[in-house]
């Protein structure tokens, strides 16, 4: 009987989840959404998982009255980036505050890679001139590889100032594994324990992903994944981050144990680990504005199933609050 009740309530919750869901996506979708062509070729293949199109663009939700704020917004590995527009209310919200928002077709990396902060300014360029708009202000942050992105982005352009466009005055990641040497540990761990074929499946296709790009594995090669990593927990500085020093820049996750112990993890697998020591190795060097973002229970899929891995973990009407607060340096 109390198993059968334990099961009735977690259908409840998973029945409620969606419901709320799905009374939030009709105001995601109640502005325009445009989209922008970029380019008609991917030859560094950035956007993939897009049945047989080779076109990169963006799109844009543009307020009547536009402030010279943009946000940008990065989907996750492999994922529709317009999506971005269903799982999270933020995009509207900041529409409402008169922030643009921006949301590029790069969805195939998971370290910081200049084809892809190239291409991010390639569209920042291309708004602005398409809208006759001088961007003053630019946020940017992403869940998992996109906030990754978001991290080496805000980084690549402190140490490589744009004639036009700013550097990010802030920035956010949602649930990222930041440090990459560790991250390759953990995928590892995952082909070992052999618990489902599914997370074996994604482990590997990481694995040989990393050996593609970085050239080798972790042990074999630790200095060129701490150079691609936003985060080094194994350097004094951080490694990257430390870059970052001056910039605001929250770090969202939901640290839910029994759900990772499911799923034949623990705390040494969650990227809630990485993220926190991040955020104090910012703090400790100063950075009054490095902020860690826990939730419990906030983190389901548009379908109700329970995932702490997804953008819902993510308050958006707050974090909106936030970004208004860095752009007036409150």
């Amino acid at each position: 009987m109390k198993l059968e009740m334990k099961e009735q309530t977690k259908n409840m919750k998973k029945v409620f989840s969606a419901l709320i869901i799905v009374l939030i996506l009709p105001q995601a979708f109640s502005q325009e959404i445009n989209s922008s062509l970029l380019s008609v070729a991917d030859p560094h293949e950035l956007y993939l998982n897009d049945e047989k199109s080779d076109s990169l663009f963006y799109y844009d939700l543009t307020p009547k009255s536009n402030s010279g704020t943009i946000l940008i917004l990065l989907s996750g590995f492999f994922r529709d980036s317009k999506e971005i527009f269903q799982r999270t209310n933020l995009p509207n919200l900041a529409y409402e505050k008169n922030i643009t928002t921006l949301i590029p077709t790069v969805n195939s990396r998971i370290h910081a890679d200049s084809a892809c902060f190239k291409l991010i300014n390639e569209m920042i360029l291309d708004y602005s001139k398409r809208n006759d708009i001088k961007v003053k202000n630019i946020i940017i942050g992403g869940l998992s590889a996109g906030g990754i992105l978001s991290l080496t982005y805000t980084v690549w352009m402190i140490n490589n100032p744009h004639d036009i466009i700013p550097a990010p005055m802030a920035t956010f990641t949602v649930d990222s594994p930041v440090d990459l040497y560790n991250f390759w540990f953990i995928e590892k761990r995952t082909v070992e324990r052999n618990c489902s074929d599914a997370a074996v499946s994604e482990a590997n296709y990481v694995l040989q992903y990393f050996n593609k790009y970085l050239g080798g594995t972790a042990d074999s090669v630790p200095e060129v994944y701490k150079k691609a990593s936003p985060y080094s927990r194994s350097e004094k500085d951080g490694g990257n981050i430390a870059y970052l020093k001056n910039t605001p820049i929250r770090a969202y996750c939901e640290p839910d144990i029994y759900y990772h112990l499911e799923k034949c993890e623990d705390y040494y697998d969650m990227n809630a680990t990485d993220l926190s020591s991040m955020i104090n190795c910012l703090k400790m060097q100063g950075n009054s504005r490095a902020e860690l973002i826990t939730t419990t229970n906030k983190g389901y899929r548009l379908d109700g199933t329970r995932h702490p891995h997804s953008w819902s973990i993510l308050d958006a009407k707050e974090c909106v609050e936030w970004i208004e607060k860095t752009i007036n340096n409150e």
